[in-house]
């Protein structure tokens, strides 16, 4: 027993249903290289910021060394500063 013969109508459908699929193909594999792209730039920004963190108290004690408060001078009184600490270099 044949099968009966296919109308050419469907045969057309049948190659737009392929140019789909690989268009749609195409669409997810761009997606998730995309996915992976912004995935990688967040894990360097997580790294950067913790070494920078880890870095904080050795650029702390650098600093430490080099500046001393400011001093108001004679006769004035201090106000209250804008910044949680005021420091000045030494000459």
């Amino acid at each position: 027993m044949s099968r009966p013969p296919v109308p050419r109508a469907h045969r057309n459908e049948r190659k737009a249903i392929l140019v789909w699929c690989a268009g749609f193909m195409g669409v997810l594999a761009g997606s998730g290289v995309i996915g992976l792209d912004v995935a990688n730039r967040m894990a360097v920004r997580a790294r950067l910021e913790n070494a920078a963190v880890a870095a904080t108290p050795a650029v702390q004690a650098a600093v430490a060394d080099k500046v001393s408060p400011i001093e108001a001078p004679d006769g004035a009184e201090r106000g209250p500063s804008h910044t949680p600490f005021s420091l000045r270099l030494m000459p």
